[in-house]
Formats: C-alpha cells, structure tokens, sequence
C-alpha cells in the first residue's frame, strides 16, 4: 500500500533538531506517511542521526549527497516520493501529534489539490498564529482567487498528481518555495482550505533564511523571470487578479 502522505524533509547541519523533528514524526496518529531525509552535504551527526532513524523506523528513507542547496535536495526527494499527497519540511521545525490525519482528512473529503492552511511562527520559544484570513471551505480554482487575498507563501499540502513533473528551480536562491508553488498553481483545479494551523516555523538566528547573502539575493530577478514565465501557463490572465498583484 502506498503511503497517504510524503513528508520530505532537507537537511544541512541539523543533528540538534532531529531528535524533535522524528520524535513527532514517531508520534503521528497517521501511520500511512513516508518521510524523505536528503542530508545536504552535513559536517555534523546528521547523517549518522538519519540512518540510525532509518534503521528504527522503514518509512524513513536517508539520501546522502553533497552540499548542492535546498532546491536540489527537495527536487531528489521529489523522484522518490510515492506518497498521495505531498508536504514540505524545515528540520528544524516539527509536527503535532494529530496534524498529519487531520490534513489527510481534510483535504480528500473533497478530493482537492491542495490545502491551505495557516502557522504558527515560533520566536524565542512563543507561538505566533499567522492566519491568511481565507474563509475555510473547498474552492475551485477561479473561486479561489476571486476569495483570496493575496497567495500563500506558506508550507501546503500538496497532491502528489498535480506536482507531477514540476520541480524547484535549482537557479533561484530567493522566493524558491513560493516560485515552486506558482508553477505548480497553474495545474492546480481545486483549493482546500482550513483555518486550523499545520505547520510550526521556527525563526532560528543564523539560518539562511535570517542571513545576507549578496550572491544569492542578487538572483531575486531570476525569481521574478521565473514567475512571470509562469503567469503563461494560468487559463486566465492571472496578472490581473488582487492575489498575484498584492
């Protein structure tokens, strides 16, 4: 039987969250999920961690490879998912319990794409809820937009079929995720969302999402290209809609 959910998790230099990060995969009331760990080139424990893991648990897979970036990593994890849906993890955030059931649930009661849902920024140990302020309920896609108010950046949870042959861009540093989740919002024919938090995000000092890296903020106009490229393959003029444009 194949796995209801694909949990793909990239990893640098993460031995000092694994513990929490696997601890609530362990913990999960859904037990048909898979988790991907593709450690990116680490020079810490993480390897040895993962495929210790692995040895506990089967639905744990452990790629090794050199440091190439999270594009890379998450694209390699994409080959290998068999999961039914798909959703995207940092390693240094974690899962409650319940979450991954009450997403499966939600998001096939309707048989949807996609599910939207809202998170908790964790800063300094206090949870803080970021709401997209969407009414929860299943949309098609035209309704989505015309509801939304602006497109969620987000983690979601994705159908593995509407991914299909979509990847990351490997060339852009910046926006990566939200480029990813446009291309594949062109495939994209219906929208669940909740106003239940799902993902817990963690803003830890010093990671690359808090740094300055001149090199790769520099390739912002790469993203904007990417997304503009991608705005050709919507049925509609999505330029003109207040979510693209906001």
């Amino acid at each position: 039987m194949l796995p209801k959910i694909s949990i793909i998790v990239p990893c640098y230099n993460s031995a000092e969250f694994l513990p929490r990060l696997v601890e609530s995969f362990f913990s999960q009331t859904l037990a048909d999920i898979e988790i991907i760990f593709v450690n990116d080139g680490s020079v810490d424990d993480t390897s040895s961690l993962l495929h210790g893991y692995s040895s506990q648990d089967g639905r744990i897979a452990v790629v090794d490879k050199e440091n190439e970036g999270v594009s890379k990593a998450r694209n390699i994890a994409l080959d290998i998912a068999r999961g039914e849906y798909i959703y995207f993890l940092d390693s240094d955030d974690y899962l409650e319990k319940t979450w991954c059931e009450e997403m499966y649930s939600l998001v096939t009661a309707a048989d949807s794409d996609l599910l939207v849902f809202n998170i908790y920024n964790i800063i300094n140990g206090v949870k803080h809820k970021f709401e997209y302020n969407i009414p929860p309920g299943q949309y098609g896609f035209d309704e989505f937009l015309s509801t939304a108010r602006e497109l969620p950046i987000s983690p979601k949870l994705f159908k593995r079929d509407v991914i299909g042959p979509v990847r990351f861009d490997e060339n852009i540093h910046v926006g990566e995720v939200f480029a990813f989740f446009f291309h594949v919002f062109s495939r994209v024919k219906s929208v669940c969302v909740t106003d239940r938090c799902y993902y817990n995000y963690f803003r830890t000092p010093g990671s690359a999402t808090n740094k300055t890296n001149f090199d790769k903020d520099s390739t912002v106009l790469d993203t904007l290209l990417a997304l503009d490229s991608y705005t050709r393959l919507f049925d509609s003029d999505i330029r003109q809609n207040r979510a693209y444009i906001d």
